[in-house]
Parts: structure tokens; sequence; C-alpha cells
């Protein structure tokens, strides 16, 4: 499965909480910078559960819903919409560009989940389901926030931060507790993120 729904990394613009139950994301080229338009993947191999133009607020949307039936990951104010309602994509395929459809102040992602099914079943975070981080609920009074994350393939810390803060120079905030020249494939780093949305 894949961790992002970009090619390369993003910034967040706002948070998942009880009142936006997803994530604002911007898409970051491999220079860090932001990508106008840039190609929107699906996360997993799934069936497009709904391709359609959600009026007023999500404008161009797109809900896949993975092959077990078990996840649901929903993109919203696409610029365009490449797929139909009912078609198989792999994982990596585009479903759409990047835009700024609906209610918005700026171009961006909408990117939100749910598990099992599309009526009655309550928003989750994305990103815990398709277990890129975890976010604990406790949460030090100086608004950090503390996240579990594994170690992929070619991660680096530097990589972690460009990923989580849209910056790879930031990564001395993590106050990772270890040698930072050596992550481990599969280790789970606990870091604790001060700030963590971008500026």
């Amino acid at each position: 499965m894949r961790k992002s729904p970009f090619q390369f990394g993003y910034r967040i613009t706002q948070h998942y909480s009880g009142a936006h139950p997803g994530y604002d994301l911007v898409a970051l080229r491999e220079n860090g910078r932001d990508w106008i338009g840039a190609p929107v993947m699906a996360n997993e191999a799934a069936i497009v559960f709904r391709a359609y133009w959600n009026h007023p607020v999500g404008g161009n949307f797109v809900i896949i819903q993975s092959l077990d039936k078990k996840r649901l990951f929903y993109y919203g104010h696409l610029r365009n919409i490449a797929v139909k309602t009912g078609q198989q994509v792999s994982e990596g395929q585009t479903l759409g560009q990047q835009g700024a459809t609906g209610q918005v102040t700026g171009e961006h992602l909408h990117f939100g989940a749910k598990i099992d099914k599309y009526d009655g079943n309550p928003w989750v975070e994305p990103f815990v389901l398709i277990n890129n981080y975890t976010v604990p609920a406790e949460s030090p009074a100086d608004g950090s926030e503390y996240m579990n994350y594994t170690v992929k393939p070619g991660d680096t810390l530097s990589k972690i931060a460009l990923q989580i803060f849209g910056d790879a120079t930031r990564w001395p905030e993590f106050e990772y507790q270890g040698d930072p020249n050596v992550i481990l494939v599969g280790q789970v780093i606990r870091l604790r993120v001060k700030n963590h949305t971008p500026g």
C-alpha cells in the first residue's frame, strides 16, 4: 500500500479532526517545492466506489474501496477526474490532479478514509489506517505530538521530515533518541514532533 497519495512528499495545510475528517495536503516536487496540479494516486489496488462532483463543498471527488472491501479512501477538490465509478485501479494509478474545486481557499487535496463501508461508519485518521505513522492520544503541553513511524527502505530522518513537515532540514525537531545515521528498515521509531503544522 502506498504511504502517500503523491509521488513525492507533501505539506499539511489542515490536520484531521472531528470537525475536519481528513487531511488537507499540498503535493511537493522532489526538490521540496509545491507541485501545482500534481497527479493524485490511488493508495492501493481498489474499485472506484464513486467518481463525481460533490456539490458544493468537495468539488471533483473520487472514493476508492479496497479490493477486500475493508477500506475506503477519499480524494477531494480534484482539478479533474481520470477514472470512472466501478473501474478497477492499481496501486499508484492516477485518479486525477490536485486542484481547487469546491469550497477551498487554495489548491490542495482533501484526503480522508473510512473503514468497511460508506454509510454509517465514522471517519478515521487516514495515515493511521495505512500504517504510515500513528498519533497517540497524549500531547505534550507545548503542543507537540508523538508519532510512531515504521522505517521503510530508503528512509532517512531527512526524508521522513520532508514527508511530515514538507521540509527535510527540520529532522532535528524529531528529538530522535538514537544515532541519526543508523535507522533500520522495519524499525518503529517514536518521534516527538514540535510545531507539526508546516510553516
